[in-house]
Protein backbone atom coordinates (compact mmCIF):
# COMPACT_ATOMS: atom_id res chain seq x y z
CA UNK A 1 0.00 0.00 0.00
CA UNK A 2 2.92 2.12 0.45
CA UNK A 3 2.93 2.78 -3.71
CA UNK A 4 -0.44 3.81 -3.77
CA UNK A 5 0.36 7.21 -1.52
CA UNK A 6 -0.33 10.42 -2.76
CA UNK A 7 -2.48 8.51 -6.23
CA UNK A 8 -6.52 9.35 -6.21
CA UNK A 9 -9.12 7.23 -5.39
CA UNK A 10 -9.72 6.44 -8.93
CA UNK A 11 -6.35 5.22 -9.46
CA UNK A 12 -5.49 2.85 -6.55
CA UNK A 13 -9.39 1.23 -7.65
CA UNK A 14 -7.62 1.14 -11.08
CA UNK A 15 -4.06 -0.21 -9.76
CA UNK A 16 -5.91 -2.67 -7.78
CA UNK A 17 -7.91 -4.34 -10.50
CA UNK A 18 -4.67 -4.20 -12.86
CA UNK A 19 -3.09 -6.47 -10.23
CA UNK A 20 -6.22 -8.43 -9.80
CA UNK A 21 -6.37 -9.05 -13.38
CA UNK A 22 -2.46 -10.21 -13.43
CA UNK A 23 -2.78 -12.68 -10.86
CA UNK A 24 -5.92 -13.79 -12.75
CA UNK A 25 -4.06 -14.22 -16.16
CA UNK A 26 -0.90 -16.01 -13.88
CA UNK A 27 -3.56 -18.23 -12.05
CA UNK A 28 -5.67 -19.56 -15.95
CA UNK A 29 -1.99 -19.92 -17.34
CA UNK A 30 -0.88 -22.14 -14.23
CA UNK A 31 -4.27 -24.31 -14.68
CA UNK A 32 -3.62 -24.76 -18.30
CA UNK A 33 -0.67 -26.25 -17.81
CA UNK A 34 -1.65 -28.50 -14.63
CA UNK A 35 -4.58 -30.06 -17.46
CA UNK A 36 -1.91 -30.32 -20.12
CA UNK A 37 0.37 -32.32 -17.86
CA UNK A 38 -2.11 -34.40 -16.52
CA UNK A 39 -4.05 -35.25 -19.71
CA UNK A 40 -0.65 -35.61 -20.95
CA UNK A 41 0.15 -37.99 -17.90
CA UNK A 42 -3.16 -40.42 -18.72
CA UNK A 43 -2.03 -40.58 -22.25
CA UNK A 44 1.37 -42.00 -21.80
CA UNK A 45 -0.36 -44.00 -19.31
CA UNK A 46 -3.16 -45.62 -21.57
CA UNK A 47 -0.66 -46.12 -24.37
CA UNK A 48 1.79 -47.86 -22.14
CA UNK A 49 -0.99 -50.18 -20.90
CA UNK A 50 -2.22 -50.81 -24.93
CA UNK A 51 0.84 -51.59 -25.86
CA UNK A 52 1.65 -54.00 -23.23
CA UNK A 53 -1.89 -56.00 -23.93
CA UNK A 54 -1.15 -55.62 -27.86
Amino acid sequence: MAEEAGLSKRERQKARRDAKAVEQRRQAAKSRRQRLLTFAVIGLVLIGLISFVV
